[in-house]
């Protein structure tokens, strides 16, 4: 009886450890940023002639008044199959979630796409 007591009073206090253990704020911000990301190439590419061909590269993303934006450039094949070459994109989510994607031909703003900010790398 007392082995079970003792392990009943060693998982209460490793449970009464753990209730602090949680993401940091810093923590939550990236998964919300990877969130949004992920949420945006899929918009991006659904755009696409072939989607499944998408490439990203140079990915900058910034918050500003409450609006994700998420810039960089992306490549897909052609009807042909050939790749065209990268393009650069904008995606922006504003605050009600609403998510706009454009590639530089026609750019959703050029005021929204500067405070694009280099994504850390892992």
């Amino acid at each position: 009886m007392n082995n079970h007591k003792t392990t009943l009073l060693l998982l209460l206090a490793l449970g009464i450890g753990m209730v602090g253990c949680g993401p940091s704020p810093e923590e939550k911000e990236q998964i919300r940023q990877s969130a949004f990301v992920t949420e945006a190439q899929t918009k991006l590419t659904s755009e696409l002639i072939d989607p499944a061909s998408a490439q990203f590269a140079n990915l900058r993303i910034a918050n500003v008044d409450g609006r994700d934006i998420l810039c960089g450039d992306v490549n897909g094949r052609n009807r042909f199959g050939g790749y065209v070459g990268f393009t650069a994109f904008t995606v922006v989510r504003n605050a009600d979630g609403d998510i706009k994607a454009a590639l530089s031909t026609k750019p959703v703003s050029h005021q929204q796409a500067q405070p694009c900010r280099r994504i850390p790398t892992p």
